[in-house]
C-alpha cells in the first residue's frame, strides 16, 4: 500500500470512526432510558449492541495505530496535526475538522457511558438491601 493510499485508509477509518460514534450515542442514551424504565429485556439488547461497537471501535483504533506506525506518524494529537499539515491545502481544514469532530463525539460517548454507569451503581445500591435476606428481629427471634 503506497503512503498515499495510507492516508486514504486512515482517512476513511477516521469518517467511519466518527458515524460509528454518532450511532453510539444514540445507543447509550437508549440505554439510559431504558435503564431508567427498568425494561430487562430490551436493556440486555443494547448491551449487545454496544458490545459490537466497542469492538469494532477498537479494532478501528487498532487498525489506525498501524497505519500511522506505517507512515512514520506518532498515534496522537500531534502526530495527526503533523499528518493533516502535509496534506494538500485543500484537504487539511476538512481532516482538521473530520478529527475534532471524532475526537468531540468519543468525548461526549465516554461522559454518558460514565454517567450510565453511576446510575447502574445507584440502583444496585437502592436494590442491594431489598435483595439480601434480612437480618431477623430481635422481636421475631427466641
Amino acid at each position: 500500500m503506497t503512503k498515499t493510499e495510507q492516508v486514504k485508509a486512515l482517512l476513511q477509518g477516521i469518517q467511519q470512526d466518527r458515524q460509528r460514534y454518532i450511532e453510539l450515542l444514540a445507543l447509550l442514551d437508549q440505554q439510559r432510558d431504558v435503564m431508567i424504565s427498568r425494561k430487562a429485556e430490551e436493556l440486555s439488547g443494547i448491551n449487545q449492541l454496544l458490545e459490537a461497537y466497542y469492538q469494532n471501535l477498537e479494532r478501528s483504533a487498532t487498525e489506525r495505530n498501524t497505519l500511522l506506525k506505517a507512515l512514520e506518524i506518532s498515534p496522537d494529537t500531534q502526530g495527526m496535526t503533523n499528518l493533516f499539515a502535509k496534506l494538500p491545502v485543500t484537504h487539511q481544514k476538512k481532516a482538521h475538522a473530520l478529527w475534532a469532530d471524532l475526537e468531540h463525539y468519543a468525548n461526549a460517548c465516554s461522559s454518558l457511558n460514565e454517567r450510565n454507569g453511576l446510575l447502574l451503581n445507584m440502583q444496585i445500591e437502592i436494590l442491594q438491601p431489598l435483595l439480601q435476606d434480612p437480618e431477623p428481629s430481635f422481636l421475631y427471634t427466641r
